[in-house]
């Protein structure tokens, strides 16, 4: 019986949306990132859009700036094995073992230290290209440091943004409730 009256007085599940500008911001950065780096006829923008957005995945602000800058530091010191390892031209099989390690590399690296992690995601993502569609080893590792940078800056950019606009908006509020506690002290005076 008791099973059957938490049945009955159990309430229907309702879906809850949440307004967040989050999705709103995301795009931001994306179009801005991305933007920027067609004017500057870079190769790769989408390189630079995953590098605005990829510092917004850390919850707090400090988080996602320490991310923005361990993107940025780690792919540019990711380019000096992704060119020894493009200048050697491995065969393919052995491009793809190489691969397979550093994709272990990264996956064991990426919960615990992000910026060398990004030591073996760089040269693994430009290897993974190089397989499918050579181009200039020089062209393809500037391409990758400054699309980088591009979205880094963005992203970091738009945090601290986001952070000044939130904290603007929570003074308005606290000086709000302040003046509200205020009329209600003086009328129960």
């Amino acid at each position: 019986m008791a099973c059957g009256g938490a049945l009955r007085a159990a309430q229907p599940l309702r879906l809850v949306f949440a307004r967040s500008w989050k999705p709103a911001w995301l795009a931001l950065a994306v179009l801005l990132s991305g933007s920027i780096a067609v004017l500057l006829q870079i190769g790769h923008p989408y390189w630079a859009m995953v590098s605005a957005v990829a510092p917004m995945s850390a919850p707090h602000v400090t988080q996602q700036v320490a991310k923005g800058i361990q993107r940025v530091v780690g792919t540019t010191t990711g380019l000096m094995p992704s060119w020894l390892l493009l200048g050697v031209h491995l065969e393919p099989v052995l491009a793809v073992l190489v691969i397979g390690l550093l994709q272990f590399g990264a996956e064991v690296l990426v919960g615990s230290n992000y910026a060398a992690a990004m030591l073996c995601i760089t040269p693994l993502a430009l290897l993974n290209g190089q397989l499918a569609h050579p181009r200039p080893i020089t062209q393809l590792l500037f391409d990758r440091g400054v699309e980088t940078a591009i979205g880094g800056a963005v992203g970091i950019a738009l945090v601290l943004v986001g952070h000044a606009l939130r904290e603007r908006r929570k003074a308005k509020v606290d000086d709000a409730l302040a003046e509200l506690r205020r009329e209600v002290a003086a009328r129960e005076v």
